[in-house]
């Protein structure tokens, strides 16, 4: 792994995987907002970097390095959201994704998770639908993109973990038959 914690030098903090499983772990000292990168050396000595897919952010393309980011805060179930989970309660579950669902009408740019938690809940709810499924968040080199070449599985670029896609979406739910 390099970044700048390392200054981009993959000799400092050597980070070690196992060859079968082409996995590893490794930790180092960064500091949020910090870049990092994955740094893959082949067979034949040939160093690639590679963005992490599971990055809790990115950077905005065409830059590609993901960055130091907290682990977002973990939202407990509400009783009243246990409740309508129950096995015995009816669903309806209405699948989305969040990147085309619904744009702004004058740059056709993404709406924030504030704007999307209170449109889309209310959208969902007048449609009689009990949840909502989340398709995969990728991240992806062009917004045209059909989700064949996706880069990784973050949040949209430059959208931070700690403002997670769920707090918006949690804070805006009332009713049992919320989100």
């Amino acid at each position: 792994m390099v970044g700048e914690f390392n200054f981009w030098d993959g000799r400092r903090i050597p980070c070690a995987c196992a060859v079968k499983t082409v996995s590893g772990s490794c930790s180092y000292p960064g500091e949020s907002r910090q870049l990092y990168k994955y740094e893959i050396i082949d067979c034949y000595g040939n160093t690639q970097l590679k963005a992490d897919p599971y990055a809790f952010e990115a950077q905005m393309r065409p830059d590609t390095a993901s960055l130091v980011t907290p682990l977002p805060e973990v939202v407990e179930n509400t009783p009243e959201r246990q409740r309508a989970n129950d096995f015995d309660r009816p669903i309806s579950i209405y699948e989305v994704h969040l990147g085309s669902w619904r744009r702004h009408t004058d740059d056709n740019f993404w709406l924030s998770y504030g704007e999307l938690a209170v449109q889309l809940i209310d959208y969902v709810k007048d449609m009689g639908f009990t949840h909502i499924e989340l398709l995969p968040i990728n991240e992806h080199p062009f917004d045209g993109s059909w989700g064949l070449s996706a880069l990784g599985s973050t949040l949209r670029p430059g959208v931070s973990a700690r403002r997670p896609i769920s707090k918006p979406l949690w804070r805006r739910r009332t009713g049992p038959a919320s989100m």
